[in-house]
């Protein structure tokens, strides 16, 4: 089943063919040569991930772990403790992972995993869909994934404090290596990383019968809106240029070209056993129904961020 006709926006140009070459071009430099899909799509990754951070302009807000850091030890174990109970689970140890520097993560007895992200406008619904999508996904794959545990109030998560809060089962494994140190993966772990990505949007392929698809764009639109006066007005073309690009491409999408995309794949969200065999993938906030490039070029992304 196709995708829901949309109208392209702004000043789209309209390519019958797509090359691997001159995503960003502006139009003028363009004209007669076909446009990149692919390096469209890593143009916006960089709009999306790395240019609000570089310019600091929307770059990571200040997650609430900060207050647990300085906070004192009891305000911290009141406050979880209320948490778990509607959870209704108890533990004797918790621990951070070391690797985990930019979200609310607890670790209970290598039992569980408790998570707590910041409240918005859209993060009830989003997080909804995220657990419709893997409730489908999780029986699609070889690979585990976070499965939130249901709470005293029926739902899979509890809302405290401005935030949002989720118990997974915890899931046996390590990381490969964090994301900060992603120089340091040998190529052999690499290539099964990929493997294992390729082998995620195979599976998945064409099994969502997906209308529309416009949360990529949107993301990144809201993300460009913040910076872009601070943007030279090359920068900005070849920026309007590639979203462009993505969205005259995605306007002729089927639905079984779109898969599901990790959207934060890399070495430190996935889970290794002793023998270095991939089992399972975490950290899935970002996780949706997209086109394999946007998970493709995120990773290529991370790979070449300093």
């Amino acid at each position: 089943m196709g995708l829901k006709s949309r109208k392209s926006s702004g000043n789209c140009r309209k390519s019958s063919s797509l090359s691997l070459t001159e995503a960003t071009k502006t139009p003028s430099e363009a004209t007669g040569h076909s446009t990149s899909l692919s390096t469209a799509y890593a143009a916006l990754i960089v709009v999306k991930f790395n240019l609000p951070q570089a310019i600091g302009v929307g770059s990571f807000k200040k997650f609430r772990i900060f207050k647990y850091i300085y906070s004192s030890h009891e305000t911290m174990e009141s406050e979880i403790l209320s948490i778990t109970d509607q959870f209704n689970i108890s533990f004797k140890n918790i621990k951070r992972p070391t690797h985990d520097g930019l979200s609310q993560l607890f670790v209970l007895d290598e039992k569980y995993v408790l998570k707590a992200k910041e409240i918005s406008d859209e993060t009830v619904e989003e997080f909804k869909k995220e657990i419709s999508i893997l409730e489908k996904v999780r029986k699609l794959i070889p690979y585990q994934l976070p499965n939130p545990r249901k709470a005293v109030n029926g739902q899979r998560f509890v809302i405290s404090n401005n935030s949002l809060w989720t118990v997974y089962p915890y899931i046996k494994g390590k990381i490969i290596c964090s994301w900060q140190e992603l120089d340091k993966a040998n190529d052999s772990e690499t290539e099964r990383l990929m493997k294992a990505l390729r082998n995620l949007h195979d599976l998945t392929k064409g099994k969502f019968k997906i209308r529309e698809i416009d949360f990529f764009l949107r993301d990144v639109e809201e993300k460009y809106k913040d910076i872009k006066d601070m943007l030279s007005s090359d920068v900005q073309k070849r920026i309007k240029q590639a979203m462009c690009n993505v969205r005259n491409a995605s306007d002729r999408f089927k639905s079984d070209e779109l898969c599901f995309v990790h959207g934060d794949f890399h070495h430190g969200n996935t889970l290794v056993d002793k023998k270095g065999k991939i089992v399972g993938f975490i950290d899935l906030d970002w996780c949706r129904i997209g086109h394999p490039l946007e998970d493709l070029a995120y990773t290529v992304m991370m790979f070449l961020r300093q």
